[in-house]
């Protein structure tokens, strides 16, 4: 059985756009809003949705997660299984990031180093 999360609250301190894009987001993993539908329906850009999507998260606690398998989107997750899964994606995500930057920090170190081993050969 899975069990319902109800963290359905208002802030008060929604901006106009905040409160439209909150307002559209739908609950439940299987109505999951693309980013393009948000643009459609808001006539808002692509950073802006992201970005007031990404601000209702952080600076207002609103519970929104996202998938980016079908179907893809923002969702505001209705059981425990559906938070976890937003939450594990966000983990998987910042692990690639973590790896990528491991990887570019290494290039940038070895190709420093090799210059100036050829600089001090001279």
């Amino acid at each position: 059985m899975k069990s319902q999360l109800y963290l359905s609250f208002e802030p008060d301190d929604l901006t106009e756009v905040e409160r439209r894009i909150k307002g559209l987001i739908r609950r439940g993993r299987e109505n999951a809003m693309s980013v393009k539908s948000l643009m459609a329906l808001t006539g808002f850009s692509n950073d802006k949705v992201r970005d007031t999507v990404r601000h209702l998260i952080n600076e207002h606690n609103v519970l929104i997660c996202s998938a980016t398998t079908s179907p893809a989107g923002y969702y505001c997750p209705v059981t425990m299984e559906e938070k976890d899964s937003g939450t594990k994606q966000i983990e998987s995500r910042i692990i690639e990031l973590a790896r990528r930057l491991r990887a570019m920090n290494r290039a940038a170190y070895e190709r420093l180093y090799k210059q100036l081993r050829f600089e001090e050969m001279r």
